[in-house]
């Protein structure tokens, strides 16, 4: 048996992953703090025998800044722009990657698909029912809000 963790866990995990690929960093705020606006957002698929689907969605605005952080490069380059995408899908994997560890634990060898990224235009907050989900909510230091949210797929 697994379960997911706690709304706290899922932040403090987030807020690391941030700030030591990416150098941002963010403060939680209340989840109904973000709730129609467009955002690129990454699926990625995680898990052995039972599935968790982990949703990340970034403002646009924020976007560049991740893929200048993560390649080394000035946020306002036309390559940071061009990488926005990738470089939300690839903070999605990272996550995922250490989500399965604190998921399923250390011994077992878990499946994670390849993130799929899209702009999501006036979209709301994926929804979350309780009890087979956790959503953080996040703010960064320039105003940029960024969610992730994870939620056990049901069985097929």
């Amino acid at each position: 048996m697994f379960e997911l963790p706690t709304t706290e866990k899922l932040t403090d995990l987030v807020a690391s992953i941030l700030a030591d690929a990416t150098f941002v960093f963010v403060e939680p705020v209340q989840s109904d703090a973000w709730h129609q606006s467009d955002a690129l957002c990454a699926r990625v698929v995680f898990g052995q025998g039972k599935d968790v689907e982990l949703v990340l969605r970034a403002a646009p605005a924020l976007a560049p800044t991740l893929a200048a952080n993560l390649l080394g490069i000035e946020p306002e380059s036309d390559e940071a722009r061009e990488s926005a995408a990738d470089a939300v899908g690839e903070l999605a994997n990272m996550l995922a990657g250490v989500l399965a560890v604190a998921v399923f634990g250390p011994e077992t060898i878990c499946r994670i698909s390849i993130p799929e990224v899209a702009l999501e235009v006036g979209q709301s907050l994926v929804p979350i029912p309780e009890p087979d989900a956790c959503r953080t909510v996040l703010l960064t230091e320039d105003g940029h809000y960024l969610s992730v949210a994870l939620r056990i797929e049901a069985d097929a």
